[in-house]
């Protein structure tokens, strides 16, 4: 199957966004971060741990959130 999806720097974007409307929607708290499993992360947020890894470094230099080794929460 053939998928156009965008790739580096252009999936951060969207992939940031999606991250921080489940923090707005979720009390600013969520239970994923760096120490979380692919399959979660997929099933979650539909995007795969590097490119989540990716969006969450993104957010935390832009310190928009913090990061934890219960979560990640927003600022």
């Amino acid at each position: 199957d053939l998928q156009l999806k965008p790739v580096g720097v252009e999936a951060l974007a969207p992939a940031a966004e999606l991250i921080l409307n489940y923090l707005s929607e979720h009390g600013g708290n969520m239970p994923y971060g760096d120490f979380s499993t692919p399959q979660e992360l997929q099933a979650v947020f539909q995007m795969s741990k590097k490119t989540f890894k990716k969006a969450l470094g993104t957010l935390y230099k832009d310190k928009k959130v913090t990061l934890s080794p219960d979560g990640t929460q927003l600022i």
